[in-house]
């Protein structure tokens, strides 16, 4: 596998000040790679273009593949763009789907892709249970932490284990930002409310005022 990252990581940089007639040649040697090393140069590739692009269904699409490892389903895609309508307006929206049809995992990596593209804004998810509200905060955690097309996406948007990092909230850093700085962005933004909190809809989550998303997930 190291072998494997070094060479796709070459490939990355030349592919970013390669001339037209050097890109083709890469391409031809791209297509002569093993398999793995061609699944990971596409994530790479990706990857790159979802911190360039703006937010929007195309950048949603390349997350979710680097995330999941497979295209974004295409019946999700009326839900994503009903998602990021109800985010640039402002308004909400109701997806209703059947169990097993993704929409869970579809709003959870919007979640996701959102606060990759936001680290300085903060949400919260309501879900039926304490069990489900700490398994959906756990899988968002374990993607920044641990997903490796997170870190290719978004390098830059790591834990503030300082701040927070567990069933009370957890606390985003830009680490390209001097970390003063970026304390009283976040401030400035949510005060002290976490990055990503979820709690059950017993639990009354008083005093949190979320400025991305207000996610609520049930049967």
């Amino acid at each position: 596998m190291t072998d494997v990252l070094k060479i796709v990581g070459e490939l990355v940089k030349r592919l970013e000040t390669a001339s037209p007639e050097e890109r083709l040649a890469l391409q031809r040697q791209i297509l002569q790679l093993p398999a793995e090393a061609r699944e990971l140069m596409n994530v790479h590739v990706r990857g790159q273009l979802v911190s360039v692009l703006p937010v929007g269904l195309d950048g949603f699409k390349h997350y979710y593949f680097c995330k999941h490892k497979r295209e974004l389903p295409p019946h999700a895609e009326v839900w994503v763009k009903a998602l990021l309508e109800a985010h640039f307006d402002e308004t909400g929206v109701m997806i209703e789907g059947l169990r097993g049809s993704t929409k869970s995992t579809v709003t959870a990596t919007m979640v996701e892709y959102l606060s990759g593209k936001y680290p300085e804004r903060s949400s919260l998810i309501i879900c039926s249970t304490e069990s489900d509200a700490k398994k959906m905060a756990q899988y968002i955690a374990d993607t920044v932490e641990s997903n490796a097309g997170w870190k290719v996406c978004f390098s830059n948007v790591i834990p503030d284990k300082d701040r927070g990092w567990g069933a009370e909230g957890y606390h985003l850093k830009d680490s390209k930002v001097p970390y003063q700085e970026w304390v009283q962005r976040v401030m400035s933004d949510h005060g002290r409310d976490p990055s990503f909190l979820a709690v059950s809809v017993t639990s009354g989550a008083v005093g949190k005022h979320p400025t991305m998303c207000l996610y609520r997930d049930w049967e």
